[in-house]
C-alpha cells in the first residue's frame, strides 16, 4: 500500500480508504501477501477486527472472521473487539488482530500534545489493563503472545508556517490528478508536461504561507525524525521479561510476528538480527505442524514516545 488515497490511471478507479466501494477491489491489495493471508494458507484460523483490508479477498484468501474497517471505532467497539478476540483465541483462533485509530484521529485534529490525545492514550492504557486481566481470568498467559505497535508517530504542525501552495510552483492545469494531502501528495502530470513538472520538484520549499488549516498533527515525514517513531510493546511466553529495547524498525515487526506464530515468513526487508534478542528460546526458524502459541496483535495508531 502506498497510501490511504490512490488513483489507478489505467482504470481511473480511486482508492479512498473506508469510504468508497472501489477501495475493496483486490487490485489495490495484491502487491504483497499480508501475514493473515499467509497464516490462512497454512490452514490456520485468523480473526480480524476493524483491520483495513481484512474484508477484501487478497490473492483469493480472506481471514476466518473479519469485522470490517470503519473510520474510527468507538471505545466500546475496541474493548468488545479485544474480548471477542480473546474468546476466539481461547476457542480455535491461531491469530487475532485489532485495529484502533482514535489516538491518530485526535492527534490530527488537536495535535499530539493535546488533552484529547492524552485522554485517548489513557483509554488505551485502561483497555490494556483490562486485556491483561482477561488473559489471566481465562488462564491464557502461558500460551498467548500479545504484540502492540503503531505504524508511525506524530508531530505538531503550524499550518501558517508550513503550507505549500502548489500553484506557486507548477501549473495546476498540467496536472491530471492529485491525491492525498499532508506531507506527501501524489501527482499525475499530463504526459506532455511531465518532465517540466518533475524538474520543479527539488526546488519546493516550506514556509510559503497559506491559509489556516484545521489539522494540528501529522505524520509521513522522514522516519529519522524522532517524532515519527512508533510504539512497540510485547509480552507472552516467547518474549523476554522486563526488557527495554532500543528502537527497532517497522519492517522488523513482521519477522517477530512470524516467529511467535511458528511460521516461516516470506522475503521481506526486515532483519532478524535486529529483533532476535527480544525473544526467549532459540532463534532457529521452524514450521511446526501446530502453532505452539497463539498471537493477539493490536495496532494502536500514532502512539509515539
Amino acid at each position: 500500500m502506498t497510501g490511504n488515497y490512490m488513483w489507478d490511471q489505467a482504470s481511473t478507479k480511486e482508492f479512498l480508504i473506508g469510504t468508497n466501494p472501489d477501495s475493496h477491489l483486490p487490485m489495490w491489495w495484491e502487491g504483497s501477501e499480508p501475514l493473515w493471508v499467509t497464516v490462512q494458507k497454512l490452514k490456520k484460523h485468523v480473526f480480524m477486527y476493524y483491520w483495513p483490508g481484512c474484508e477484501v479477498p487478497i490473492l483469493g484468501v480472506k481471514p476466518t472472521f473479519c469485522e470490517e474497517y470503519v473510520g474510527s471505532p468507538s471505545e466500546k467497539n475496541f474493548t468488545d473487539a479485544i474480548e471477542n478476540a480473546l474468546t476466539a483465541l481461547r476457542d480455535n483462533a491461531d491469530m487475532a488482530a485489532v485495529y484502533y485509530e482514535k489516538v491518530d484521529v485526535e492527534g490530527h485534529h488537536y495535535g499530539p500534545l493535546s488533552p484529547q490525545v492524552q485522554a485517548a492514550v489513557r483509554f488505551v492504557d485502561s483497555a490494556l489493563q483490562m486485556l491483561n486481566r482477561k488473559i489471566k481470568e481465562k488462564n491464557m498467559q502461558d500460551n498467548l503472545n500479545v504484540i502492540i505497535f503503531s505504524d508511525h508517530g506524530m508531530t505538531e504542525i503550524q499550518w501558517m508556517e508550513k503550507v505549500i501552495e502548489l500553484k506557486s510552483y507548477i501549473n495546476m492545469s498540467d496536472i491530471i490528478k492529485m491525491m492525498d494531502r499532508g506531507p506527501v501528495v501524489s501527482l499525475w502530470p499530463n504526459p506532455a508536461k511531465s518532465e517540466a513538472s518533475i524538474e520543479k520538484l527539488p526546488y519546493w520549499q516550506n514556509g510559503t504561507g497559506g491559509t489556516q488549516g484545521w489539522q494540528h498533527g501529522w505524520h509521513g515525514y522522514d522516519n529519522e525524525f524522532v517524532d515519527m517513531r512508533g510504539f512497540f510493546l510485547a509480552w507472552g511466553p516467547d518474549f523476554k521479561r522486563s526488557l527495554r529495547a532500543a528502537p527497532i524498525q517497522t519492517v522488523d515487526v513482521y519477522n517477530v510476528m512470524c516467529k511467535v506464530l511458528g511460521i516461516e515468513g516470506l522475503p521481506n526487508n526486515g532483519s532478524w538480527s535486529r529483533v532476535e534478542f527480544i525473544l526467549s528460546g532459540t532463534s532457529s526458524w521452524t514450521r511446526p505442524s501446530l502453532l505452539s502459541s497463539s498471537a493477539l496483535v493490536l495496532l494502536a495508531l500514532a502512539l509515539s514516545l
